[in-house]
C-alpha cells in the first residue's frame, strides 16, 4: 500500500492509539485504491484497455485468504488457488496448455516432490554396559535388563540385538537424550563400536585431520561441535575467532566451513563411517545449552548422504566415562594445543537406529495459452508466468518469529498473489482482444517457487505436448509485484534480449516508472529456470519489506494503484514482444555476486538446479566467461567430484570450493550424459 502522511494531529496523541488511527486510515485508503482504473494503449490493440485494481485486489484476497491457507505446494489450500486460476483461465477463454487426462487436455501440469522431513518411529540409541559399570559413572541413561518379550525394533536380525543387549545397557530417550537432524538419512538399528573424531575436521591445507590414522569404516564417529579454538581465539588456519558470533546457532556453517555439520557429515562419509554423532562442547556453552538438542525444525531438506544424531553432552559423557577419560578434558586438551586428540572408545558399543522420512506430495502447474495470429510466427511463444505458491503455516523459508510458525497462517498477498492476479488480469485482457498478437503467449502460474523454483524447472525439463522450448521468444516473469515504492520498477533481464532497453522505454512511456534495471536474469525466480536455457527474460518486482515470508504479508497492504500500472506496463511488454517482426536475441550476461561460492567467496560460476534429488549437484548453467564456462561445463552436468572431494549436495559443493585456491587449476569430475567426464578449472575470488 501507499504510505500516507497521517495529520499531525496523531503526534500529540499515544503512541498505540496513533498506530490504530494509522492503522485505519491506511485500511481506508486500501478501499479508495479499489476503485482505481487505469486507461492506456497497447501496441496492436484496437482500442485502448483498462487495468481494475478491484479486480487485481479481488483476486489477491481470495489468493491470499484464509480458505487458501497461506498455498503451501502440496495441500489444500494450494489446490484451492489452483483451481481458482483454472477458473478464470477458461473464463478467460485461454486453451489449456496442461497434460491429458482421460484423453482431454488440461489445464493442469503435475509433479511430485519432498514435502517435507519428519520423524519416523524407528529410533533408538542403546549403549551396552553392565549395570556395575553403570553404577560407577552415574550415567545420564537408564540401565535396564533386556526386555523379557520381542523388542520393539525394525530389526531383521532380532537375535543379534538380543545378544547385543544380553546383560545389560543404558537407554536413551528420543527428544531427551539424543535426536536425529533434517539432514540425516535413515539407519536401520545397528550395532557397531564408537570412535571419538575431535572436531571431525579432515583439511590437509590447513595440516589438521581429526580421521588421521583412524580406521572409522562401518563404525559410529563422535565429534564435538565448532571447531579447535585456543584461548587467545586462534584457530587452525591461522584465524581469529569472531568474540560475536554464536557457533552453536547454525547448521550450514555461518561461523566457518568447519562448523557446518553438513562438512562434518560429509568429512565422517568420506572417511566410511557409519553414522555420525555429534555433542556440544564445554567450551563457552552453559549446562543448558549442552542439554539443548538441535530442533528438528532447524535446516533445509537436503539430506548428507549419512545418519546423524545429535546427543546431549551429559548422555555423550557416559561413554568417554566408561572408558576411563573425559570429553571435556579431551577438548580441553585439542583447544590447548590445536592438535587432534582422536581415539577408539574400545569399551563402548552403540545399537544406533535413526528414522528420518522424506514423505512426496504433489502439486500442479496450472498452463493456458492464446494462440499467435501469424501463420508464421504463431509457432513463437511468448511466456508469462507468475508463481501461486506460498509457505502455508511457515516452513524453513519463513522469518516469522519462532511461536507463529506452524500456528499463523503466511498470507502471501504480495509474494506472490499480487504477481498471480495480475496474470490473471493480463489472460483475461488479451484473450478480449480482436487483434489477436503475432505470436502466441503461453500464462503459466507455477507452483512450489518457494521450494527452490520448481515448478519452473519441472516445466523446462517436461514441457508439454504443443510447447517447444527452441520456440520461445522471452518469457516474462511477476512475482512480488504489489508493494511499490517511490514508483521505483526493478526489472531484472534487461541485457539478457537484444533491444530490451529500449523496448522498456517505450512500454513505459504511460505508466512513467523508475525503472531500476539489473542486466543478467538471475535473481531468485522462475525466469530464472528459463534463462538458464538461453531464453532472454524480464522479471518484474516492486521490492522486498518487513513483511516478507511472514504472516504479516497481508492483502490490505497492497499498493493497487502502482499494481494496477505494473499490469499494465506488462501488458505493454508483452504486446510489443509478441508482434516485433524478429524475436528478441539471447544474450549471456555474466550473474553478478550470485553463482554459488563456497566460504571466502571462492566461485566457479555454475547455477545449482534446486530440482534435483540425485547424488551430486546438477547445475542449470553457467554464467558467462566463469571458470566453469572456460572449462567447457554445461546446463544439465551433474558434479560429483571436485578437487577431490565427493559432491553428493549442494554442501558438499560448497565445502569444497572452499578447500580450493583461486587461480590454481582443480579437477571437477562430471556425469553428463550417462558418462563421467573429468575437466579442469581454475576457480576464482569473488
Amino acid at each position: 500500500m501507499l504510505i500516507r502522511k497521517a495529520p499531525s494531529r496523531i503526534a500529540i496523541v499515544p503512541l498505540a492509539l496513533a498506530a490504530l488511527l494509522l492503522g485505519t486510515a491506511s485500511l481506508r485508503a486500501a478501499e479508495q485504491d479499489r476503485d482505481f482504473k487505469f486507461e492506456f494503449a497497447v501496441p496492436g490493440f484496437e482500442r485502448p484497455v483498462t487495468v481494475k485494481a478491484k479486480e487485481l485486489y479481488k483476486h489477491a484476497e481470495f489468493l491470499a485468504g484464509d480458505e487458501c491457507q497461506g498455498r503451501l505446494s502440496g495441500t489444500e489450500g494450494c489446490a484451492k488457488a489452483r483451481d481458482y486460476i483454472e477458473k478464470h483461465f477458461k473464463k478467460a477463454g485461454l486453451r489449456p496448455g496442461g497434460e491429458l487426462r482421460d484423453k482431454d487436455q488440461t489445464y493442469f501440469q503435475a509433479f511430485d516432490f519432498v514435502s517435507g522431513v519428519e520423524l519416523g518411529n524407528g529410533n533408538r540409541l542403546y549403549a551396552k554396559t553392565t549395570k556395575e559399570e553403570a553404577e560407577k559413572i552415574k550415567p545420564a541413561g537408564t540401565w535396564t535388563l533386556p526386555p523379557k518379550t520381542g523388542l520393539v525394533l525394525p530389526l531383521a536380525d532380532e537375535k543379534a540385538v538380543r545378544a547385543y543387549l544380553e546383560g545389560g545397557y543404558l537407554t536413551y530417550a528420543l527428544d531427551d537424550y539424543y535426536r536425529p537432524v533434517r539432514l540425516s538419512t535413515d539407519l536401520k538399528p545397528t550395532l557397531a563400536p564408537l570412535i571419538f573424531a575431535g572436531y571431525g575436521i579432515s583439511d590437509a591445507k590447513a595440516g589438521y585431520g581429526d580421521y588421521a590414522g583412524l580406521d572409522v569404516k562401518g563404525k559410529f564417529v563422535v565429534v564435538l561441535r565448532d571447531e579447535p579454538e585456543s584461548a587467545d581465539g586462534s584457530r587452525i588456519g591461522g584465524k581469529k575467532a569472531d568474540p560475536h558470533a554464536d557457533p552453536h546457532a547454525n547448521l550450514q556453517g555461518a561461523v566457518s566451513g568447519y562448523t557446518s555439520l553438513f562438512y562434518k557429515a560429509a568429512a565422517a562419509r568420506d572417511a566410511g563411517a557409519k553414522a555420525l554423532i555429534v555433542v556440544t562442547g564445554y567450551r563457552g556453552t552453559t549446562e543448558s545449552q549442552r542439554k539443548a538438542l538441535i530442533p528438528f525444525d532447524e535446516g533445509g531438506r537436503i539430506a548428507s548422504g549419512l545418519p546423524v544424531v545429535h546427543v546431549t553432552t551429559p548422555a555423550a559423557e557416559d561413554w568417554f566415562k566408561l572408558n576411563g577419560t573425559s570429553l571435556e578434558e579431551l577438548q580441553k586438551q585439542i583447544d590447548k594445543d590445536l592438535k587432534p586428540a582422536s581415539r577408539a572408545l574400545e569399551k563402548t558399543e552403540l545399537l544406533l537406529g535413526v528414522d528420518v522420512r522424506h514423505p512426496r506430495a504433489t502439486t500442479e502447474n496450472v498452463i493456458g495459452y492464446l494462440p499467435g495470429s501469424d501463420p508464421v510466427l504463431s509457432k513463437e511463444i511468448v511466456v508469462v508466468g507468475a508463481h501461486y505458491d506460498h509457505l502455508g503455516l511457515g516452513n524453513e523459508f519463513s522469518l516469522a518469529d519462532k511461536n507463529e510458525l506452524g500456528k499463523k497462517t503466511h498470507y502471501g498477498a504480495d509474494d506472490n498473489a499480487s504477481g498471480t492476479a495480475s496474470l490473471i488480469e493480463l489472460a483475461h485482457l488479451f484473450a478480449k482482444e480482436k487483434n489477436r498478437p503475432k505470436r502466441s503467449i503461453w500464462f503459466i502460474a507455477f507452483s512450489g517457487e518457494e521450494l527452490g523454483t520448481l515448478g519452473s524447472l519441472h516445466f523446462v525439463d517436461r514441457p508439454p505436448a504443443g510447447f517447444d522450448l527452441k520456440n520461445v521468444a522471452a518469457m516474462v516473469n511477476l512475482d512480488m509485484v504489489g508493494r511499490c515504492k517511490d514508483r521505483a520498477l526493478m526489472v531484472t533481464g534487461t541485457g539478457t534480449g537484444k533491444g530490451f532497453d529500449q523496448l522498456l522505454e517505450a512500454a513505459n512511456a504511460e505508466t512513467t516508472f523508475t525503472l531500476k534495471p539489473t542486466e543478467d536474469g538471475f535473481g531468485g525466480s522462475d525466469q530464472l529456470s528459463f534463462v538458464s536455457r538461453g531464453i532472454p527474460v524480464l522479471f518484474f518486482f516492486t521490492g522486498s519489506h518487513a513483511d516478507y515470508h511472514k504472516p504479516s504479508d497481508t492483502v490490505e497492504k497492497l499498493n493497487l494503484v502502482d499494481q494496477a500500472k505494473v499490469t499494465a506496463l506488462t501488458a505493454s511488454v508483452v504486446a510489443r514482444l509478441a508482434n516485433q517482426d524478429a524475436r528478441p536475441e539471447y544474450v549471456k550476461v555474466e550473474p553478478a555476486k550470485r553463482s554459488v561460492t563456497g566460504m571466502g567467496g571462492i566461485r566457479l560460476g555454475t547455477l545449482p538446479d534446486y530440482a534435483f534429488e540425485g547424488k551430486g549437484l546438477r547445475i542449470t548453467g553457467v554464467r558467462a566467461d566463469s571458470p566453469a564456462d572456460s572449462a567447457g561445463m554445461k546446463a544439465g552436468d551433474v558434479i560429483v567430484k571436485l578437487g577431490g572431494k565427493n559432491v553428493e549436495n549442494i554442501y558438499d559443493y560448497m565445502n569444497a570450493l572452499k578447500a580450493c585456491a583461486p587461480n590454481e587449476p582443480v579437477e571437477i569430475v562430471v556425469q553428463r550424459d550417462g558418462k563421467e567426464l573429468t575437466l579442469t578449472a581454475k576457480p576464482e575470488k569473488r
